[in-house]
């Protein structure tokens, strides 16, 4: 009984760390044709680019993201797209 409340003691702490942790997070993601930032959280999301086309038409003209990268101090980000690396500054 005793390790089971030390378990949701530490799992309670743990779960405040990381909300501060998100506060100050930002996330980059793809969705269709369009690279999106958001916070931590998931919120406040803006267009950072839209991805360049494939030759032809419909859902198989989208350009596949296979990774998404930023340097060390997130001022660029890099960006696989079809086996082909893209780079972009970032705002920070």
């Amino acid at each position: 009984m005793r390790l089971a409340v030390a378990l949701l003691l530490v799992a309670t702490g743990t779960a405040t760390a990381d909300d501060k942790e998100l506060d100050k997070a930002t996330v980059v993601f793809a969705r269709g044709d369009k690279l999106i930032k958001s916070d931590g959280k998931g919120k406040g999301e803006t267009e950072l680019a839209t991805l360049p086309p494939k030759k032809g038409s419909g859902a198989e003209s989208r350009v596949t993201v296979h990774a998404l990268r930023t340097d060390a101090k997130g001022t660029v980000l890099l960006a696989d797209l079809d086996h082909k690396w893209w780079w972009m500054p970032l705002d920070g």
